[in-house]
């Protein structure tokens, strides 16, 4: 995530926790909708929930690849440099970021499979090869986001200065589109929670969070309509 303020190690992997709870809230969220589309007394997954929940999740892989490039080709490589016991799980991680981005392909193709017209009974074969693409990838997700968090949390308060955050900072910018920093502002506020949503919120500079209440929310919620209930709208 892009954060919006000057912040130390230590607020650093506390935004990077919120980002981690929001990731597997949101991938929680396709498991359990896809699980019940593909149960047998349920309805398939349609066309067009099929094509809404196919944007979202693109724009979603899209954020968790900038996501993992930051921390690949910034974040990781200065723990690696201040703390040299570091090299071995810095693989580990890594190797993490290809397996998600294998599973999340995989999602991507089944939700691309949905959107095309089909009969049944290949429709609720799709559906649940979708759940099934759902349920690897939430696997996958929260089993890295673990190691991750295990591996780097206390490193990052320990290790990491306010000018090294600055700079991580400038070059993530670089990499986010205005569609992906609206993208962005839109998914952490809607899919946080409690007092990490009431942090989240104050931290989000007022202009960007009053374009996500006139403007970005309601995609956002469009978009994730098929996944399951709102929340309450941003203050």
């Amino acid at each position: 995530m892009i954060v919006m303020a000057k912040v130390d190690g230590r607020q650093f992997a506390s935004d990077l926790v919120v980002s981690h709870k929001s990731m597997i809230a949101e991938i929680a969220r396709l498991a359990a909708c896809t699980s019940a589309n593909a149960a047998a007394s349920a309805p398939t997954m349609d066309h067009e929930s099929a094509t809404l929940v196919a944007e979202w999740f693109e724009r979603f892989a899209r954020m968790v690849h900038h996501h993992h490039t930051a921390e690949d080709d910034d974040v990781f490589p200065l723990l690696a440099q201040r703390d040299t016991s570091f090299v071995d799980s810095r693989k580990a991680l890594e190797e993490d970021h290809g397996a998600l981005t294998v599973a999340m392909t995989a999602v991507a193709t089944a939700l691309a499979a949905l959107r095309d017209d089909c009969a049944e009974p290949e429709r609720t074969l799709r559906t649940r090869t979708l759940a099934a693409r759902a349920a690897d990838l939430h696997a996958t997700l929260d089993a890295h986001l673990a190691r991750e968090e295990a591996a780097i949390l206390e490193r990052m308060s320990r290790d990491l200065t306010t000018k090294d955050i600055a700079g991580f900072e400038r070059k993530n910018f670089k990499r986010y589109n205005r569609h992906d920093i609206a993208w962005s502002v839109s998914w952490i506020l809607e899919s946080s929670h409690g007092a990490d949503r009431d942090a989240m919120i104050k931290r989000v500079p007022w202009p960007l969070r009053a374009m996500h209440r006139l403007f970005w929310q309601a995609n956002y919620r469009r978009l994730t309509a098929p996944l399951g209930p709102y929340r309450a709208a941003v203050k």
